[in-house]
């Protein structure tokens, strides 16, 4: 049943795809946007006369900041392997 849902092409497989891909893009954006913060926050003080190295910034907040796009997909390899074995147990 739940591989006849995934597989075939119906309306609420389409509409959850539409979500995901919303998801995707918001969490994309907020991902750009708290980099860009950093960025002009390290400017800012750079100009303020703190000496600041961009690097070690943009570094750090890039790590965190993957993560959010990247939770989408991870919710949708989960969800797929746990119907996988929802099915087969």
């Amino acid at each position: 049943m739940c591989n006849d849902l995934l597989l075939k092409q119906n309306a609420e497989v389409e509409f959850f795809s539409s979500v995901n891909n919303l998801l995707l893009a918001l969490t994309s954006t907020i991902a750009v946007t708290i980099i860009l913060y950093k960025i002009i926050e390290v400017m800012s003080r750079n100009a303020a006369g703190d000496a600041i190295a961009y690097g070690p910034v943009i570094v750090n907040t890039l790590k965190s900041v993957l993560l959010i796009p990247a939770m989408p997909f991870v919710q949708k390899i989960l969800l797929e392997e746990l119907l996988i074995i929802w099915e087969t147990g």
